[in-house]
């Protein structure tokens, strides 16, 4: 009894150190996106695979990616994919960050409070479609527009932003989302991923193949109900034999709690069994080999291009300002003379090189003024 639970603890320790992680990894590159310097990391929207499925239906009739995304997302959305294929939603369970933000505040709600709070069923169940609703939504949105549609309602790319002098003219309402996700995340175990998120309503689709799952074996079960208690997405494990509801993450909590061996297991449909700890580290080694492979190979790409030297205005797109670049930068990917833009923005000499952050300029101004040059 005392050797299960023990290995159960390491399990649960070492998933959410791998979460942990992975969100370090991820708020790191964020930081070096907005305040990098001369090292230009690319934008967090590159490194989404649900920005690889809302940019497949461009991807795949004129073979470009929507503005913002490019073919890390696409990669990022093959694996992901596979891997639901075989372990069901465990993406959300063991990678995702915005998860784990989401954890973290369940983690801190526990601090306060003992008891553990859950939506009524009569109102969870129906919220629970929300997440295929915004799905559907959002893929028909960006399908039809050619547009990142979800990206100002996104709180994952807010949390990115939060420093960032375009907080609040590029997020306003995903502002509102974010704050709800972290608030509802506090009292109701992983808020957004049950009622919002419509990548995990496309990973809940995909996983209902899965191969493995969580399965129960009633005749060893004790009924302690530990399983259901620590369920984040509040199943029932104690009163079902197989899991197979698409609302599962794959988390494995269930069966790193279970104080009986071989009462729930992680099987296949058939036959074969994997541990938890297998589960998260054949989930992690995979995603990042794939982007260290394809890395090597030059299809994932880590640094944000700059903004180019070919003097185009009419092939610019003023969404690629960004308040790190320089007017001369700017000058030099446009065409626009520096004059025209030291006059439009009374800049000096010395602001003419500085970021335009840096510089007392508003960088909306910048590509407004260039969007009213590209329509002259």
């Amino acid at each position: 009894m005392a050797d299960i639970k023990k290995v159960g603890k390491r399990n649960r320790f070492i998933r959410f150190s791998v979460l942990v992680f992975v969100l370090i990894f991820t708020t790191i590159m964020g930081l070096m996106h907005s305040f990098g310097g001369k090292i230009k990391v690319a934008s967090i929207d590159s490194f989404c695979p649900f920005g690889g499925l809302e940019s497949l239906y461009s991807f795949i009739r004129s073979g470009t990616f929507l503005k913002r995304t490019n073919f890390n997302d696409l990669i990022l959305l093959i694996v992901v994919f596979v891997l639901a294929l075989i372990f069901r939603r465990t993406f959300c369970g063991n990678i995702c960050p915005l998860g784990t933000l989401q954890e973290l505040f369940g983690k801190l709600r526990k601090m306060f409070f003992k008891k553990r709070f859950v939506i009524p069923l009569k109102i969870d169940k129906p919220l629970r479609y929300l997440k295929y609703i915004v799905l559907v939504a959002v893929l028909g949105a960006s399908w039809k527009l050619g547009t990142l549609v979800i990206r100002p309602y996104d709180p994952w790319p807010v949390y990115h932003h939060l420093f960032s002098e375009d907080l609040l003219t590029e997020f306003p309402v995903g502002i509102a989302v974010f704050a709800v996700t972290l608030i509802g995340s506090f009292f109701y175990d992983r808020f957004f991923c049950k009622y919002l998120c419509p990548m995990g309503a496309f990973l809940g689709i995909a996983g209902k193949i899965g191969y493995f799952r969580v399965r129960r074996n009633t005749e060893t079960c004790i009924n302690c109900r530990l399983c259901s208690k620590v369920c984040p997405v509040n199943i029932n494990v104690d009163k079902i034999q197989d899991v197979k509801t698409a609302e599962c993450l794959s988390c494995n909590e269930c069966v790193n709690v279970c104080p009986v061996e071989n009462t729930l297991l992680i099987a296949g449909k058939k036959k074969g069994r994997i541990g938890s700890l297998s589960f998260t580290a054949v989930t992690f080694i995979a995603l990042f080999a794939v982007a260290g492979i394809t890395t090597v190979t030059g299809s994932f790409v880590w640094l944000m291009p700059t903004l180019g030297y070919e003097g185009s205005l009419e092939d610019f797109n003023p969404d690629d300002i960004r308040g790190k670049y320089t007017f001369e930068e700017v000058s030099n990917a446009t065409g626009i003379p520096a004059e025209v833009l030291k006059t439009k923005f009374e800049l000096t000499d010395e602001e003419y090189i500085l970021p335009i952050k840096e510089s007392g300029r508003e960088t909306s101004l910048v590509r407004e003024f260039i969007r009213e040059l590209q329509t002259e």
